[in-house]
């Protein structure tokens, strides 16, 4: 699988940020009220979708302090990503820190810092790595900008497009399974998303090599996603899932197993997010193309 990009510098290592997302008006019924079912439902997530990822942008410029984790597992044929992404934000000036582990590696990590205001940021080699550099970390020039919606925090901006990629079903009227309000004002959403969507959404970036031995079929298979919105009308969860089988364009076996989780785990604090490193434990990329070099090397390393 390709691996996504932090800040068009650093690419995660096959996984992919949003500030704490507010679905808002989702969870406005009030309880024991029938949500729409069927046909009805469809357009109800529609339009709760649409006018959610419309205001993401003014609503999240607020940086809420939050940790989120986000599990990504996506294999084809036995060979894949397995990792986990754990984020803290610490509100205003959105410091964050990422930590990406390999759920089939213990050595392959990467840690990525952003302290508040920095025009930098730095990434934390873990032992699979550390030979690209003298020092434990490096630095590369933070070109994100302003923080905003889908930008902050690598579990953010995969739960914005695992959202984009059920909008994306949604609009086609025919995704939704069903809108649940349950008794303690939580609403739950499923809906079923199809391997294209996700791709399209890029949830998930399939390289063209396999992309081209994968019979046509199957990308019109279904991936189940629930969203889970708090009673404040809070996301809470998105999980979407999928096992099926199915054979290449050689005829050979090729069976899929998908399980994206993204969960916001509860308020961060400044304690959760460390300081720059000293200057001496800091190897310095200065633009973009010592920053593509750096990939390259550490990219042969992950095998790609």
């Amino acid at each position: 699988m390709a691996r996504h990009s932090r800040a068009r510098t650093i690419r995660l290592m096959a996984m992919a940020g949003c500030v704490s997302m507010v679905l808002a008006g989702c969870g406005q019924a009030k309880a024991g009220t029938a949500l729409p079912q069927g046909e009805d439902a469809a357009a109800y997530v529609s339009a709760k979708f649409d006018s959610t990822l419309n205001q993401l942008s003014s609503k999240m410029q607020s940086g809420d302090a939050v940790k989120t984790t986000l599990l990504t597992r996506f294999f084809i044929a036995g060979k894949g990503i397995d990792g986990t992404l754990s984020t803290a934000q610490s509100g205003t000036g959105q410091a964050s820190i990422t930590h990406n582990d390999s759920n089939k590696n213990l050595n392959d990590r990467l840690d990525f810092l952003h302290p508040a205001g920095s025009p930098a940021d730095y990434v934390l080699l873990g032992p699979l790595y550390n030979s690209l550099e003298p020092t434990p970390w490096v630095s590369m020039p933070h070109l994100a900008g302003d923080y905003g919606p889908c930008i902050t925090g690598d579990t953010y901006h995969m739960a914005c497009k695992m959202l984009g990629a059920v909008a994306r079903a949604t609009k086609k009227g025919q995704a939704v399974k069903s809108a649940k309000h349950l008794a303690d004002g939580t609403v739950v959403l499923q809906a079923d998303v199809s391997l294209q969507d996700f791709q399209d959404a890029q949830v998930v970036v399939i390289p063209q090599a396999v992309l081209d031995k994968t019979a046509d079929q199957v990308h019109q298979q279904l991936i189940h996603a629930t969203i889970t919105i708090t009673p404040q009308g809070t996301l809470q969860q998105i999980e979407m899932v999928a096992k099926f089988p199915s054979t290449d364009k050689a005829g050979k076996d090729s069976p899929f197993d998908i399980d994206y989780h993204f969960q916001i785990v509860g308020p961060a604090t400044p304690a959760d997010i460390p300081q720059a490193p000293d200057a001496s434990q800091v190897t310095v990329l200065p633009d973009q193309a010592a920053v593509d070099e750096f990939n390259a090397r550490k990219d042969k390393i992950q095998g790609q």
